[in-house]
């Protein structure tokens, strides 16, 4: 069976394709669906035509597709990211490559929020509609709640992510830019992948996937903690935590304190001194000092400790199986003892068990979607009708391969990490330590930049309010409103007063103050 294929950039078809693959993901895989276009550019052809963020468009069929595509399915929508010109000066070849709009949501961050005991499905219209572009999501009850998830200044992506890891979710952006996610397992392709379509398979088993033993290490927080003594006439009482924020009282009074590595010699007026590292309350006395806490004194001591977001768990079954393996996550992001224990589990439910990849090539098939589940039934593989979820689809569009039908292989089951995820794990590690510093201001500048002008339209609501005489804008007694100043404080250059013409005014009104950009 021939399969035909049509490529529409920026609107206008562009066939003249020698080497043409796209690859369709599913979003929690850690990478999104791209696209690769090799054309023949004799004389500079195409040094001209093709443009950055072009779209892109990919359709194929089992007939000739149609200037309106009908019966043609779409298998790409993405745009131009990098056009690479080589080979000589008459005769070179032009590559064009790209992603899907899974990018823009890899392209844009979201800026500081917290969410807590929210539906996964509100979390993800709340940061949709705040932050993407071009990618809608209808908003859907996925029916997980997350206790509570901070998230400063991450891409919309990697938030997707983590909230995919921590529900057992999957997610992708389709090719009429729509965002889905939803529970892994949930939608399958209808399709069963044997020895009648499938003319090559591997399969690859890896315990380097597997982590039994995990510990998650977020930020810290100050909790305050009072500790009692009964002086016995030393000078030193030992704490049981470094202390923060330190208050003394003997016999109930408060006391003046100093710190011991910047105040060797105590000055004047200060009764004790902290020595945070040693946990010690040091007393001190003399000529200019207070006196140390008589027998019998009560000490008590107030002050903030500094203690870790910690939680380790364990998978005896895997570990019997397989041996231990520990994975240590390191995230100050996470603020909430809640949110750290709901990652561990979710981290030892995926990692307890090794890993098996399967690669299919497939025939008499036209498009699959990555994220949805298929039927894979072959006995000689050790696989008997087993249900796996479509990790990634890769197309071939080279001609010899659509003159055969042979341009489609897929990687389904569990995804197993390579060099990619290991520089995005530090990509993200690195992100996690800057995001430190992160969160909301009460101030910020923004700047926009774009040719052309503006108008500020201004509306002001003026309520009633009897002052027995005119109402005037600008007036010390007369513009007064409610018993405040709401109209005395615009600003607009040449602006005149306004005289309401009676004992009160009501009413909302438009003003439109015309400015300059500089």
């Amino acid at each position: 069976m021939t399969l035909y294929v049509r490529y529409e950039i920026a609107g206008i078809e562009q066939p003249e394709v020698k080497i043409g693959k796209v690859s369709n993901s599913a979003g929690a895989d850690n990478i999104s669906s791209r696209f690769t276009l090799n054309y023949e550019n004799h004389q500079g052809r195409y040094t001209d035509i093709f443009n950055i963020n072009d779209s892109v468009e990919i359709w194929i069929s089992t007939a000739v597709i149609p200037v309106d595509k009908t019966g043609a399915t779409k298998i790409f929508n993405g745009f131009i990211e990098d056009i690479k010109i080589q080979g000589g000066q008459t005769k070179n070849t032009i590559v064009l490559s790209g992603r899907d709009y899974t990018a823009r949501l890899q392209d844009l961050t979201v800026e500081p929020e917290v969410y807590t005991n929210q539906d996964v499905g509100y979390i993800i219209n709340d940061i949709m509609t705040k932050y993407a572009e071009d990618v809608t999501y209808t908003q859907t009850t996925i029916g997980i709640n997350i206790k509570r998830m901070e998230l400063n200044q991450i891409s919309i992506y990697d938030a997707l992510k983590r909230l995919a890891d921590q529900s057992s979710c999957v997610f992708w952006v389709d090719v009429n830019k729509v965002l889905y996610f939803q529970e892994q397992g949930t939608t399958s392709t209808g399709l069963t992948f044997d020895n009648t379509n499938v003319t090559k398979a591997s399969w690859v088993e890896s315990r380097n996937a597997i982590y039994n033993r995990v510990w998650v290490y977020g930020g810290r927080y100050l909790s305050g903690y009072r500790e009692s003594f009964t002086a016995d006439g030393g000078s030193e009482f030992t704490l049981a935590y470094k202390p923060h924020n330190t208050q003394v009282f003997d016999s109930g009074v408060v006391q003046v304190g100093g710190i011991l590595e910047m105040n060797p010699t105590p000055s004047s007026g200060v009764n004790y001194l902290v020595d945070f590292h040693d946990k010690n309350i040091i007393f001190v006395s003399g000529t200019n000092n207070g006196d140390i806490p008589t027998s019998g004194d009560t000490v008590l001591v107030n002050y903030d400790r500094d203690l870790p977001v910690v939680k380790f768990g364990r998978d005896v079954p895997s570990i019997t199986a397989y041996g231990p393996k520990t994975k240590v996550i390191k995230d100050d992001n996470i603020k909430d003892p809640n949110e750290a224990e709901a990652l561990m589990k979710s981290e030892l439910d995926i990692g307890a068990n090794p890993k098996i990849q399967g690669k299919l090539n497939i025939e008499n098939t036209v498009a699959i979607i990555a994220g949805q589940t298929c039927v894979v039934n072959l006995p000689n593989d050790g696989i008997s009708s087993k249900t796996y979820e479509v990790l990634e689809v890769s197309y071939d569009l080279s001609p010899s391969k659509l003159l055969s039908d042979q341009i489609m292989s897929i990687k389904v089951n569990k995804r197993i990490k390579d060099i990619t995820d290991t520089v995005k794990d530090i990509i993200l590690d690195i992100k996690s330590v800057q995001a430190q510093d992160y969160g909301d201001t009460s101030s910020l500048t923004r700047y926009e930049f774009f040719t052309g002008s503006v108008g500020n339209k201004m509306f002001v609501t003026a309520q009633q309010r009897d002052i027995g005489s005119l109402f005037y804008l600008n007036h010390a007694v007369n513009s007064m409103l409610n018993g405040s100043y709401v109209l005395d404080s615009l600003n607009a250059g040449s602006f005149y007063d306004v005289a309401s013409g009676g004992d009160v005014m009501s009413d909302q009104f438009p003003m439109t103050f015309p400015f300059k950009l500089g």
